[in-house]
């Protein structure tokens, strides 16, 4: 199956970069800390709980508004019907989908006015955790 256009510009951009920088889960923890979510650590249950696989399920739920096919869905992500229509099928509208497949280094940059880390610009300044809790906000609540 060929892969989406927008998967493409991120890999282009990104080619060669290491997928995981050497302090990614630290920033990561404190990304979710300030958006409200819970880490392994916390003993916090005031915070929201994080879905281990949220990105996973985000791309098959929107892969789903797109074909709508469960079949299609589960073969490109390898897994069967029943684990997707159990785990990962979402209430994705046809509108957000097409958002969430266009999203690309070039429209983060005009959107928020960085480019993503790992720009081959070095001149755009990179994200500070506020910006990139924005990013993921307006993502979701689109």
């Amino acid at each position: 199956m060929a892969i989406k256009p927008n998967l493409r510009e991120w890999l282009d951009r990104y080619w060669g970069k290491p997928f995981i920088g050497p302090n990614w889960r630290k920033d990561f923890d404190a990304v979710r800390r300030m958006a409200g979510f819970g880490v392994d650590s916390d003993d916090d249950i005031e915070r929201q709980t994080w879905c281990a696989d949220v990105l996973r399920h985000t791309a098959l739920s929107n892969f789903y508004a797109i074909c709508q096919s469960a079949t299609l869905t589960a073969s490109w992500a390898g897994n069967s019907e029943a684990t997707l229509h159990k785990h990962y099928r979402a209430n994705v509208l046809r509108h957000e989908a097409d958002i969430f497949w266009s999203i690309t280094p070039e429209s983060l940059e005009a959107e928020f006015g960085f480019a993503p880390s790992g720009s081959h610009d070095q001149s755009s300044p990179s994200p500070n955790d506020q910006s990139l809790i924005q990013v993921e906000r307006s993502i979701v609540l689109r």
